[in-house]
């Protein structure tokens, strides 16, 4: 069987015998801890100040040599875009393709730009020639610290691993292999289109931009309706059905229904008006949801917890249980904390659905424990006309066992009666009079 200091000397006398590359020796780190006489020495620290010497040196020169080789590639690549970029537009005498490209759009306008695809494909060689060398190198070095920490006496991982683990040689690599596979991929293209979806498939970075653009126009498009609707006449009564979100449940161009971000956005783009659905956990904390489980927005929509109906779920069950968009169902009560801190026109519009008179106890109780945020509120409603008696009936027992104030009512005490009066007076439709 061969050895790792053998295989790094097949690898050195052969695939990168003419690669221009660094190393790291191997086996004359290995003879530093063992010392062939026939036999494995006894365990002892003896050279152990000139294995640090000669391992830290091996790391810094790898390390050295990769950042040059990585260096040499990318300027090859950028020389090519800005050798087959067109600037002989006077209205655009600069080529914007270039500008800020991240690094998987380089790789496609490299492609799209170089002359002869033979370059492309030597520079594709190169890249899998540095990234072995550089997992050769890596490697080499954590596995020469293990074997001296197994045949000496003083232990060296802790002491060498953190230097390997932070540094480009070893946090590098992955960044060449992933251009790697994506110049692979575009180089197998017979023709590459504006659309490229090898490049959107491989390429996480440009995934994420390409993501935040599409999030943004839904936004831009947001602000440029509210912009369109008469501030003083419709803006004030149209609302966002659950915030701002996309109707099919996708969570790539708008946040998930009944999301703090679904309704911060909303807000924050300047409509007044949220709608929400809420219900009480086994805990007795109120969250929004419009199901009566999360089996249709549950990231893990085959769990148990999924199935389960709300109310029977604790709210600690509740977090564990991730949607689809990676956010928990959050609690009313930081709903309406948002709509506070947005603006004095941000409220909300919550709806408590039929049969559900628990939930319409615990609105009760939140409202009275929180008379600050009883403003963000611009109606409670629910198609159960018991369920608003409930509510009606929560809130006028609150405020009946309240004391009165003999003596002269402060203004505080005031506004506060008054924000009970504005609670317990509503209609049928729960609009708070």
């Amino acid at each position: 069987m061969v050895k790792f200091g053998g295989h790094v000397e097949a690898i050195r006398d052969g695939d990168l015998t003419n690669a221009n590359l660094y190393l790291l020796p191997y086996n004359e780190m290995k003879s530093m801890i063992f010392e062939v006489r026939g036999r494995v020495e006894e365990k002892n620290d003896e050279g152990r100040e000139d294995f640090l010497q000669l391992w830290t040196q091996a790391l810094d020169d790898a390390e050295a040599d990769f950042r040059k080789a990585r260096r040499d590639i990318w300027q090859k690549i950028f020389a090519v875009i800005v050798a087959g970029g067109d600037v002989d537009n006077q209205d655009e005498p600069v080529d914007v393709a270039i500008r800020g490209a991240h690094p998987g759009n380089a790789l496609k306008l490299y492609v799209e730009r170089v002359p002869d695809k033979t370059q492309a494909q030597d520079l594709l060689n190169r890249m899998k020639e540095v990234y072995r060398s550089a997992e050769i190198n890596s490697e080499g070095l954590r596995k020469i610290v293990k074997k001296y920490d197994k045949n000496k006496v003083s232990q060296l991982s802790g002491t060498l691993l953190p230097l390997l683990y932070a540094s480009s040689l070893y946090t590098g690599q992955k960044m060449v292999e992933d251009s790697i596979g994506l110049l692979r991929d575009l180089l197998s293209e017979e023709e590459v289109s504006r659309e490229f979806k090898p490049l959107i498939k491989n390429n996480s970075e440009f995934r994420h931009q390409e993501s935040v653009e599409v999030r943004m126009k839904e936004v831009e498009w947001l602000r440029s309706l509210v912009r369109s609707i008469p501030e003083d006449d419709l803006l004030p009564h149209l609302v966002a059905h659950r915030g701002f979100h996309h109707i099919k449940d996708r969570n790539d161009k708008r946040p998930l229904e009944n999301s703090l971000s679904a309704y911060e956005m909303a807000w924050t783009c300047g409509i007044h008006l949220c709608e929400c659905d809420i219900a009480i956990t086994k805990d007795e904390k109120l969250v929004l949801a419009h199901d009566e489980n999360f089996q249709r927005l549950s990231l893990e929509n085959d769990s148990v917890n999924s199935r389960r109906k709300v109310s029977d779920l604790t709210f600690r069950e509740l977090i564990s249980m991730p949607l689809i968009s990676g956010v928990r169902p959050p609690l009313l009560i930081d709903v309406l904390r948002s709509a506070s801190a947005i603006s004095e026109k941000s409220k909300l519009i919550i709806e408590i659905k039929p049969g559900n008179e628990i939930s319409a106890a615990a609105l009760a109780r939140l409202l009275i424990r929180h008379p600050d945020l009883r403003s963000c509120v611009a109606m409670i409603m629910s198609f159960d006309a018991a369920t608003m008696h409930k509510l009606r009936d929560e809130l006028t027992r609150a405020v009946l066992s309240e004391p009165e104030v003999v003596e002269s009512t402060s203004s505080s005490q005031l506004a506060l009666s008054q924000r009970h009066r504005r609670v317990t007076s509503y209609d049928h439709f729960g609009t708070f009079g």
